[in-house]
């Protein structure tokens, strides 16, 4: 299934599609389409890898394949904050700014730590006409000029990449939460992380969220969440819907559902709701 979605989506992404996008909305959307189909790429990648006919899957990296998902669900989010239908021109172009002026404010911090003296130099100059620019567009514009002065201020700082953003709805928000926190604990190297690295065990990583658990969930959520995007950009860039077959435009609706997600769900729940803990352990 990773496999078909993928090939459709390269067909109409930046990198496998002549046909590229000119406004901006559409300027931001093909390269998260473009990051997510790169995502899977990977997970696939991994897959093939591993030699299955000798059934070897030590080096079957399950981490990398959780932090590449939990990746997709993010990438997802902030497509589908750019891609919000009820909002304006103007308010997309405010959340346009606001994520440049944390882009510059973060590329500033980065130089500034690796060691990089900016004073004077031409990368210092553009750093303070962009800020400059930025802040004076959207001292214009009419959805930042609507706000209180104090949330104006804490927008202009750069601290902050969006708006008061929110899920995409694609899974229940607390679900989604969940799942990403599991997803981001194999990012960061945290215990539970640890836990699910691999197939291979260890005495000092010994945790109840398995490993082919995490593997589950990750190829489920980067299904649902790469087909959900690439169906809604179809839909925005309608001209691209030439570039698959109804068969592939169909197998991607059909994919517009949660059911495998609510088993692996319900697995869960079986799990770590039992009451009898020899049930657990006999099995294990």
């Amino acid at each position: 299934t990773l496999n078909h979605i993928y090939g459709i989506g390269y067909k109409i992404s930046p990198i496998g599609c002549d046909m590229r996008a000119g406004a901006l909305r559409t300027l931001l959307l093909e390269k998260y389409v473009e990051k997510m189909l790169l995502h899977t790429n990977s997970i696939i990648n991994l897959f093939q890898e591993i030699d299955h006919d000798k059934q070897e899957y030590e080096l079957f990296d399950i981490s990398l394949i959780a932090s590449a998902a939990r990746n997709i669900m993010e990438t997802a989010n902030m497509y589908c904050y750019f891609s919000e239908r009820k909002i304006t021109q103007d308010e997309l172009e405010f959340r346009h700014r606001i994520a440049a002026l944390n882009e510059y404010r973060n590329k500033h911090s980065i130089l500034e730590k690796i060691g990089v003296k900016l004073t004077n130099s031409w990368a210092s100059h553009i750093h303070k006409t962009s800020i400059f620019y930025t802040h004076q567009t959207l001292e214009r514009n009419s959805f930042f000029l609507s706000l209180n002065d104090k949330e104006k201020q804490r927008l202009l700082s750069g601290k902050n990449p969006t708006h008061k953003i929110s899920s995409p709805g694609i899974l229940p928000q607390n679900l989604e939460s969940g799942i990403y926190n599991l997803l981001s604990n194999s990012v960061h190297s945290l215990m539970l992380g640890m836990n699910s690295v691999s197939l291979n065990s260890s005495l000092a990583f010994n945790g109840l969220f398995r490993p082919l658990c995490v593997l589950e969930i990750s190829i489920e959520i980067s299904i649902l969440y790469f087909s959900h995007v690439l169906i809604d950009y179809l839909n925005i860039r309608k001209r691209l819907y030439k570039k698959i077959s109804k068969t592939e435009l169909q197998f991607l609706k059909n994919l517009h559902t949660t059911f495998s997600i609510e088993e692996w769900v319900k697995t869960i729940q079986d799990f770590f709701e039992e009451k009898e803990i020899d049930k657990i352990f006999s099995s294990s």
